[in-house]
């Protein structure tokens, strides 16, 4: 208010009557200026740059309503109860953690449907929960040469094609690093096989074993670890 010289601010009706005759452009071009204009100084992750300046992250909240309004999502519980709610999913680019890309919808829709409308360059990285996994979809990031790192569901239906030998740079908690054939229907109904690389990570902290996925076979057990420990991070985000 200083810098514009005022001394009060004007009324919320009055903002609200402007705003009602303003087109959204204007705030578009507002965001992508303070964005590139602060972008330097937005993250402070110690990935690669190459990787980071490529990365993107996704994950979903659910925000409550009335479930007379939307569907309600997840199981019945046995007291009854659900509540109706709306999804947004959400994109954020990891090197300014900016969104760009949201995306509302009934909280009852599964999130693996929500990776049909992201739009990406080829050299691209994503990382997402299990919950996304679409392996549709991860046949044709492969082919489109965008790479992701998810977890693998734990009914993944999979052969072990070959394990792939460990370099100096591969962390001791690396239990497995191998190359699987995933096996899925594709939306036609056909049975297919997606070639993927496959990581059996151990946490000491939680006493767990996590196992990965993702069709990048050039980065290292450790960039993809971090890759997807700094999705983890920056959870709060979303």
């Amino acid at each position: 208010m200083n810098y514009l010289n005022i001394e009060k601010a004007p009324p919320r009706s009055t903002l609200a009557d402007a705003n009602m005759n303003r087109s959204s452009e204007v705030f578009r071009m507002i965001y992508n200026h303070l964005k590139e204009h602060y972008k330097p100084s937005l993250s402070d992750s110690t990935l690669p740059k190459a990787v980071l300046n490529n990365l993107f992250l996704i994950d979903s909240t659910v925000f409550g309503l009335f479930k007379a309004i939307l569907k309600t999502s997840g199981r019945n519980r046995l007291d009854g109860k659900r509540k109706g709610g709306i999804k947004k999913n959400t994109v954020l680019e990891a090197s300014t953690l900016m969104p760009v890309l949201i995306n509302f919808n009934a909280a009852a829709d599964s999130d693996h449907l929500f990776l049909k409308y992201i739009e990406l360059p080829s050299g691209s990285y994503l990382a997402f929960d299990k919950g996304y996994n679409n392996y549709s979809e991860f046949a044709a990031y492969t082919d489109k040469c965008i790479f992701f790192i998810t977890r693998q569901k734990d009914n993944a239906v999979y052969r072990s094609v070959e394990e792939l030998e460990p370099d100096s740079n591969t962390p001791d908690a690396v239990l497995k690093d191998e190359t699987i054939e995933q096996f899925y229907t594709d939306k036609k109904g056909k049975k297919q096989i997606l070639r993927l690389r496959r990581i059996a990570y151990w946490v000491e902290k939680e006493k767990r074993v996590y196992e990965f996925i993702t069709n990048n076979f050039t980065l290292s057990s450790q960039v993809l670890d971090d890759i997807y420990k700094f999705r983890w991070q920056i959870e709060l985000f979303f």
